[in-house]
């Protein structure tokens, strides 16, 4: 039978108007075709409309059309219009995740979580299915039904974030970013005039707990199904999450790793450096240092004086002293391209190496002076998240340890009654600082804030530990800028890391670390827990 007599039939079948276009018969035969198909083959129920109103409800229940049904079923509700990037989404499996959760028990039009805490935190939200014995006549007309294995909920989560905190810090990055920026616009296009997206992350430095991973831009995550394609197009979109995902160089915030490695290959916290602005390699060519467009130079510096102000001639001079090898593998002890260790998916990023370049720019990319020296101020082809930059920020303040970096706090029965699983708050790694190593590092970065280019926060009434940084990207317009930090600085309870895109200094932005201590040291309670922040419910 052909298309066109087909359709005459199907016309003719389900007594459709001649009145009718072709495309609204067409449009009426696929539906009364599918509402057919499960009397005739076992297939799939139909699902005709979805989140019907009262009124519309009421008219199709008037047709008293045979075999349908009306159910209820389950949406997510979110309760907040904040941690859009953290929290993620439900929805129905593709091919690939069945391949995986079939295993599971998981039905093939089960929804599972997608990104987030959605997708971390599956094995504990997700229920387990029923099954219910239906008795339908021919008609469709059900004569009896029962659960024969009834349903069990999933579990609730209790999660790490402070949604206080967060919302603290989503109005610090997009307050301090669109004013930063429009400063600078005003003054005649200075760096940073560019400065429109960043992120900031908070985390425990006792246990890896992140207490929030803020995002600018960004959305309301109600919002994220019916607005996806105008944030899609929005520039930049709201839809990354750049405090987990998005990788980009350290800066300077990375130089006292290379203090760490320097010493531990028998170059002195004493040793100092003349840096008078440049520094000169074998073959002639040479490097500057940041001050040099400043119009002055740093002089001569000891490793601690060095981390105060930044100063790339130091930090070139010792690295190129330090074997590249000690270098990464100080790096990588550190965290630096490697797993977070998180529950949902972070990004790694990468440390410079000889090997790492190559994986960027392909076999046989020479790895040259200039990517050693560059490589020891976090430079070269280092790249780093904002999660990564405050997990090695909480190990440098709490004396070397490498906890992973977690959301969950516990997870607990449907009802509150049974505990499922407790954070254990494992690390990843220990010792990672001698005495003698932390006290270099913990005095820079007082000196830092007291004398150094991180005096933003030098009268901050709580002590403060911090680095700044300026990050060189190469995509055009300013640089980015980095600001790492934690406070108080002996006894550290909040590690802060905040990443400006196009920001260009990192001391720009001490504002946003500093309005995440006052939320922290102001609020009277500032591990306050929301049980239940966002719930499935009927729908």
């Amino acid at each position: 039978m052909t298309a066109e007599n087909l359709a005459k039939r199907l016309r003719s079948v389900y007594h459709i108007p001649e009145d009718l276009t072709d495309l609204q018969a067409r449009l009426i035969m696929g539906l009364r075709y599918e509402l057919d198909l499960p009397a005739w083959a076992n297939a799939e129920t139909y699902t005709l409309t979805e989140d019907v109103s009262a009124d519309q409800l009421a008219i199709l229940k008037e047709l008293s059309v045979p075999g349908m049904d009306v159910t209820t079923t389950t949406v997510r509700e979110y309760n907040t219009t904040y941690a859009a990037h953290l929290l993620g989404y439900v929805r129905a499996m593709d091919a690939e995740q069945y391949e995986y959760y079939k295993d599971l028990g998981y039905a093939m039009d089960a929804k599972v979580g997608q990104e987030g805490m959605e997708q971390g935190f599956e094995e504990y939200l997700h229920g387990t299915d029923g099954v219910k014995v239906v008795t339908m006549a021919s008609d469709g007309t059900i004569l009896d039904e029962y659960w024969e294995t009834e349903p069990k909920s999933g579990a609730n989560v209790v999660t790490t974030i402070d949604i206080g905190m967060q919302e603290a810090a989503e109005k610090s990055l997009a307050t301090r970013i669109q004013a930063y920026a429009a400063e600078q616009t005003a003054n005649d296009k200075a760096d940073g005039y560019d400065a429109n997206a960043g992120a900031v992350v908070v985390m425990d430095p006792r246990n890896g707990e992140v207490l929030a991973a803020a995002n600018y831009p960004t959305y309301d995550p109600n919002e994220y199904f019916t607005r996806y394609d105008e944030l899609l197009a929005e520039s930049p979109t709201p839809l990354r999450n750049r405090a987990l995902l998005d990788a980009n160089p350290p800066g300077s915030t990375f130089k006292p790793i290379t203090a760490v490695a320097a010493m531990r290959s028998g170059v002195s916290d004493g040793y100092t450096v003349d840096g008078q602005g440049w520094y000169t390699f074998e073959d002639g060519t040479s490097l500057g240092c940041w001050v040099v467009t400043e119009g002055y130079v740093h002089g001569v510096l000891d490793m601690r004086g060095a981390l105060a102000k930044s100063c790339n001639i130091y930090f070139y001079t010792v690295g190129m002293m330090t074997p590249i090898d000690t270098l990464v593998q100080t790096a990588h002890s550190f965290g630096i391209g490697e797993d977070s260790g998180a529950e949902m998916y972070t990004n790694p990023g990468r440390m410079a190496s000889p090997e790492t370049k190559e994986e960027v720019y392909g076999e046989g990319t020479p790895f040259y002076y200039a990517d050693r020296a560059t490589a020891s101020i976090g430079q070269s082809v280092t790249a780093v998240t904002p999660l990564q930059l405050c997990r090695y920020y909480c190990a440098l303040a709490n004396g070397g340890t490498l906890y992973n970096a977690t959301f969950l706090r516990r997870a607990v029965s449907s009802d509150f009654q049974t505990l499922v699983k407790a954070n254990d708050y494992i690390p990843a790694g220990t010792n990672l600082l001698t005495e003698d190593e932390y006290q270099v590092i913990y005095e820079g970065l007082r000196l830092c804030v007291t004398d150094g280019t991180g005096k933003g926060l030098k009268d901050y009434p709580v002590e403060v530990c911090a680095k700044t940084g300026t990050a060189s990207h190469g995509t055009g317009g300013s640089d980015h800028g980095v600001f790492c930090c934690w406070a108080p600085a002996q006894n550290p309870e909040i590690v802060v890391a905040v990443y400006i895109e196009h920001g260009a200094h990192g001391s720009s932005f001490a504002g946003v670390a500093q309005d995440m201590f006052d939320y922290y040291f102001n609020s009277q309670y500032p591990t306050q827990e929301i049980e239940i922040e966002n719930r499935m419910t009927e729908d």
